[in-house]
């Protein structure tokens, strides 16, 4: 529940209660980019923009800062796009892992980043692997590893016995698909799925308010002439509040509601 309007009287206790703190906590704790305080994670809200940011010059802080100041709540997230689909032989460009982000749909969150500082926003997406591109090789590829798991292995390369490309393992989540095999012949082959980096960091969201969890589909494997490459390996995302942990690993938009407190 955010904090008085202006005009109304504002007492460190009232900001206390609303984020929290120990007793005997003195209004310096709350400065809005005190990184060496743990309430600081509540204060960078859209309604405490006129809280001063701590610098190397300790700025002048007063209780009327704080008026309709109101506690966010922290959200841990991890999560990985989906991997690229593997190259078809002789031709056949293997799909784009789909991107897997956040979204409020209101501009109601604000990152947290320890090394580019706070920002805000209301949604973000990382972008998916890229597919393989084709006609590159004499023999297939292996899609590339993700963070959690070996790439789809590439297929069979033999003048009779070349086959179709594998996708990775089930939870090798943002793993490429492995190219598909070929007949030995000069530039029939083509690149395995590529895999984006797995992301982690930390939100702070408007309490009651609906947070959607997208995670990216992996890309197709390219339809060769000859071979199909195989499918690149969905994303993953999890989302911690308050110490749970909620895991997503099914491809398309996920809403999870944000506690009150």
């Amino acid at each position: 529940m955010a904090l008085q309007a202006s005009g109304n009287s504002i007492s460190l206790g009232d900001i206390q209660t609303e984020f929290g703190g120990s007793n005997g906590a003195s209004l310096s704790e709350y400065y809005r980019s005190n990184y060496d305080s743990p309430l600081v994670t509540m204060l960078t809200t859209a309604n405490n923009t006129n809280v001063p940011i701590n610098e190397e010059a300790n700025p002048e802080l007063s209780l009327s800062d704080f008026y309709q100041g109101e506690k966010y709540i922290r959200v841990d997230y991890e999560m990985i796009p989906g991997g690229g689909g593997g190259a078809g032989s002789v031709g056949g460009t293997g799909g784009n892992g789909g991107g897997s982000g956040l979204d409020t749909g209101l501009n109601s969150f604000f990152l947290r980043d320890t090394t580019s500082g706070d920002s805000g926003g209301n949604s973000f997406t990382f972008g998916g692997g890229a597919g393989g591109s084709p006609n590159l090789y004499s023999v297939s590829q292996n899609g590339e590893d993700s963070y959690y798991g070996s790439g789809g292995e590439g297929g069979i390369n033999h003048a009779t016995l070349d086959t179709d490309g594998d996708p990775p393992g089930a939870t090798a989540y943002g793993a490429g698909g492995g190219s598909a095999g070929t007949q030995n012949a000069a530039n029939t082959g083509g690149d395995g799925g590529s895999a984006p980096s797995r992301r982690t960091g930390a939100i702070y969201c408007k309490p009651s308010t609906d947070l959607d969890v997208i995670v990216g589909a992996g890309g197709t494997g390219g339809v060769g002439t000859r071979r199909d490459g195989g499918a690149g390996a969905g994303g993953y995302a999890k989302i911690t509040i308050n110490g749970t942990d909620t895991e997503y690993t099914t491809p398309g938009t996920h809403t999870i509601t944000i506690p009150a407190t």
